[in-house]
């Protein structure tokens, strides 16, 4: 694992849950610059080489967004979010569909997301404050505790009085 285990303090201290998912990150075999060094046992052949680390994963969710917003120009940056989320595969390495600190929600799916209608159904957790949002998907079935604090401009406790939660 390249990446820090989750959860993480978003704003206003709450808690994020982070990663969202896993993607390959190790042995990424890519083209070789013929003016680079790299130890010879990371060299795969005259052209190519074995990489890993965050920037071979980010890269391959980097061209999963790519390839679904050539099949849908009109998906926007949550809609890609939620179809990677909502169809992460579970395998041996993650015993159960919920979040872990370690896998986030699961390994990314490309070929489910592609054949998925859209956004598989599910319910955005949103932690919001004046200065963003930050979401998650929840799948059905899943149990969700949400905190929410009020909090004013400057940070301090806002009035309650006006706020109505509906569920």
């Amino acid at each position: 694992a390249f990446s820090s285990p989750g959860p993480v303090t978003g704003l206003l201290g709450l808690l994020a849950f982070k990663p969202d998912l896993v993607a390959p990150g190790e042995w990424i075999v890519a083209a070789r610059s013929r003016d680079a060094a790299f130890p010879p046992d990371q060299i795969v052949g005259a052209e190519h080489v074995a990489l890993e680390g965050t920037s071979q994963a980010a890269a391959m969710v980097t061209g999963a967004v790519a390839l679904l917003l050539e099949l849908n120009p009109r998906l926007d940056s949550l809609g890609a979010r939620g179809l990677l989320l909502g169809t992460t595969r579970i395998d041996g390495l993650q015993d159960r569909r919920a979040w872990n600190p370690k896998w986030g929600w699961g390994r990314i799916d490309l070929l489910a997301a592609v054949e998925a209608p859209s956004a598989p159904a599910g319910v955005a957790v949103a932690e919001t404050s004046g200065f963003g949002i930050s979401q998650d998907v929840v799948r059905a079935g899943d149990s969700v505790v949400v905190a929410i604090a009020l909090r004013d401009a400057s940070g301090g406790p806002a009035d309650s009085s006006s706020v109505v939660i509906e569920a």
